[in-house]
């Protein structure tokens, strides 16, 4: 299983690279947290690390 985590704002890779990147990896989650740029694990740090506990702990 694959988390990607995305800034909707994100410039230097726009979210629709994330979700090109979803439709390939077929066993991924794609999470777009908004408002958030190009790092928004430290920019939504409580919304990401929910979204990674989550994550690792219902895949685990």
């Amino acid at each position: 299983p694959i988390l990607l985590v995305w800034g909707r704002h994100d410039k230097s890779i726009p979210v629709d690279h994330g979700q090109q990147m979803h439709k390939i990896l077929k066993s991924s989650h794609l999470e777009i947290l908004d408002p958030a740029g190009h790092c928004p694990n430290y920019e939504q740090s409580e919304k990401f690390n929910q979204v990674a506990t989550c994550f690792l702990t219902s895949e685990m």
